[in-house]
């Protein structure tokens, strides 16, 4: 009886969503639903196993003891000069001697700079971050472009953010540099052609949002389209997380609800 009692009451609970999702216009969303994101070519430029890289790095405690912080250069990727020019401890000063930084061939260029002008203008404070996302390389039309996926160092955040680090080179110089911070980081298929106009676009899919924004490419400059965004509610599962001051990503696609004219049918 217990058993029959306890699968009935979850019934109840996932019923509503089944029912959810059978709506046509109700699905759970994927990049997949996008034409033109297909266009973008990744290529994987990173090593398989990042927690190897960053075994001699202290991801968790801080110091305020000038004496232990040393420097440690870390090589990110196989196939191309990129570095993370890491402290093997968290520091407690806020001095720039102590800020990190990347390294692509002989481009040096500071981490907390870039990420607190990221495109999204999401403000923050601290920028210690680990590279322990995929790194990608890939082109659209005549510009090439780096892609380092990232997260927050301290993993005690009551919210992790997830960042993108993106730059667009030519051979082996830096050309312009771009960070965003968003909620979704597992693959780079936020980032494509989706106005099919030739350049570069970012969907930023952000925490607790109904809408997963469009910033297009024009000029050296990522612009927020706000005529086109692709609306998503939550699960019955994130609105139990959202009930609990949890951070979630909204799963959920509402075609009616969207702004947007480039969806599979």
């Amino acid at each position: 009886m217990n058993w029959i009692k306890t699968n009935y009451l979850k019934a109840l609970i996932i019923l509503p969503f089944i029912i959810q999702c059978m709506r046509q216009d109700l699905k759970i969303f994927s990049f997949d639903y996008i034409n033109d994101f297909q266009k973008v070519s990744y290529k994987e430029v990173s090593y398989n196993n990042f927690s190897e890289l960053y075994n001699n790095i202290n991801l968790v405690n801080e110091t305020d003891d000038t004496s232990e912080v040393k420097k440690i250069q870390i090589k990110l990727s196989p196939s191309m000069e990129i570095y993370h020019y890491c402290n093997n401890y968290l520091m407690l000063k806020d001095s720039p001697i102590y800020f990190e930084s990347i390294r692509f061939y002989d481009s040096i260029v500071s981490i907390d700079k870039m990420i607190k002008n990221n495109v999204n203008k999401i403000k923050i404070e601290n920028t210690r971050i680990v590279f322990n996302k995929s790194i990608f390389h890939f082109k659209i039309g005549n510009k090439e472009y780096v892609l380092l996926g990232a997260s927050d160092r301290e993993f005690y955040r009551n919210i992790e953010r997830n960042y993108w680090i993106l730059l667009e080179v030519k051979g082996k110089n830096i050309k312009n540099i771009y960070s965003f911070i968003d909620g979704y980081s597992e693959n780079p298929k936020c980032f494509g052609d989706f106005n099919d106009d030739g350049e570069l676009d970012y969907l930023n899919w952000y925490f607790n949002k109904n809408k997963i924004e469009l910033y297009t490419l024009s000029k050296n400059e990522f612009l927020l389209q706000k005529k086109e965004y692709i609306y998503v509610v939550p699960t019955i599962e994130e609105r139990e997380m959202l009930r609990r001051g949890k951070f979630v990503t909204f799963s959920i696609l509402d075609k009616k609800k969207s702004k947007w004219t480039n969806f599979q049918q």
